[in-house]
């Protein structure tokens, strides 16, 4: 089944990096990059997907996979009161980052601090620079970014110019190491 839609689960996976395709270029304009719409994947393999809302010791997490941000936004809306916001301690971001899997709409709809990359950005150039420069703008103020792999590709988010700015203000955290990020949530 994965053979048929070009995906070799024996393949070397790729090396951490920029694809082909993807140029990186200066300090990334937020206001600029936000403005973009955010067009839904509809493909197949990245909309059939099992989101997972977690709570343990008190604390909540969502672990979205792939899913659509109209259908996170539906079973948000059906766990809230309306108008209300979903609290998560923790979010990865859905679809690795992708600019057609993080809107608006989804971040505005959830009280989060801490959101979580995972990506290499070696096929797809994942997460897109809309997709980080959504979560900086709508994620909340002083959001956090987690990333679990250095980059090229995501480097750039470590820019004190923003990470220090009034507007958007932030925090960004890397792996110590080669690849790998420990998130410590605070007590619930």
């Amino acid at each position: 089944m994965l053979g048929a839609h070009g995906l070799d689960p024996a393949a070397p996976h790729p090396e951490p990096g920029v694809p082909a395709g993807v140029e990186i270029v200066g300090t990334p304009n937020i206001a600029a990059l936000t403005k973009k719409a955010c067009t839904p994947d509809t493909r197949v393999e990245n909309v059939s997907s099992i989101a997972v809302l977690c709570s343990y010791d008190g604390r909540t997490f969502l672990l979205p996979g792939d899913a659509s941000p109209d259908k996170l936004c539906a079973s948000i809306r059906r766990l809230v009161p309306e108008g209300g916001k979903l609290r998560l301690d923790a979010m990865v971001v859905p679809h690795h980052g992708s600019k057609g899997n993080v809107s608006r709409e989804l971040l505005e709809a959830v009280e989060c601090r801490r959101f979580l990359f995972s990506s290499d950005g070696a096929t797809h150039g994942h997460p897109t620079p809309e997709a980080v420069a959504r979560v900086i703008r709508y994620g909340g103020p002083r959001a956090e970014l987690f990333f679990n792999y250095r980059t090229a590709v995501n480097g750039v988010w470590d820019d004190e110019d923003l990470t220090k700015d009034e507007t958007w203000g932030y925090g960004v955290h890397y792996p110590e190491g080669a690849a790998g990020i420990e998130v410590v949530l605070p007590p619930g």
